[in-house]
């Protein structure tokens, strides 16, 4: 039995050291359902997808995909840009009430969805060392050029098997916008 607890985190570390060094082993579009349904009826897997925009100082806007802006974060870059831009909001955008009592509550249960843990009841897209960092982020992409806000428009992509991608649903989950200046 102790073998198992010895030999899980080598088992993890080791997954983490391939995808770093190799990347992700085996891509797919989604991992096996176990039982469910990985196709609807007509053949097509639907997933969340942020699609973001940049709007700069000059009126003029850029497309940003969520893989370059988190082109630093080793795993996980869609659920970074699900924690920053859409996790405990509604379909505006807008961050849900926090239900955090204390001190206590905060560090049993974490942050509130889509809130810092710095600062109470703060969300992440509203933390100063976050918009630093994404002011700093898009400057380094976007040279020369001033980012006055970030649009994240959370939409469910459609791909079927063959073919790819089939186009966004026309209606978005969520529509978030971070002002920068």
């Amino acid at each position: 039995m102790r073998a198992v607890f010895v030999v899980a985190p080598l088992y993890v570390l080791l997954q983490h050291v391939v995808i770093d060094r190799l990347g992700e082993p085996y891509p797919a579009i989604a991992l096996p359902a176990f039982g469910g349904r990985i196709l609807d009826s007509g053949g097509e897997q639907r997933v969340l997808a942020p699609r973001m925009t940049v709007a700069f100082a000059d009126g003029s806007l850029a497309s940003l995909d969520h893989n370059v802006l988190f082109a630093d974060v080793r795993t996980l870059r869609l659920t970074v840009t699900r924690r920053a831009f859409l996790t405990g909001r509604n379909s505006d955008g807008a961050v849900r009430p926090a239900h955090r009592s204390g001190l206590l509550d905060l560090l049993v249960h974490g942050a509130e969805p889509g809130r810092t843990y710095a600062v109470h009841g703060r969300p992440v897209t509203q933390d100063p060392a976050f918009l630093s960092w994404l002011r700093g982020r898009l400057a380094a992409l976007y040279p020369g050029r001033t980012a006055v806000s970030l649009h994240v428009r959370w939409v469910i992509a459609r791909y079927a098997l063959p073919g790819g991608y089939r186009g966004d649903a026309p209606v978005a989950v969520a529509d978030v916008t971070v002002r920068l200046r």
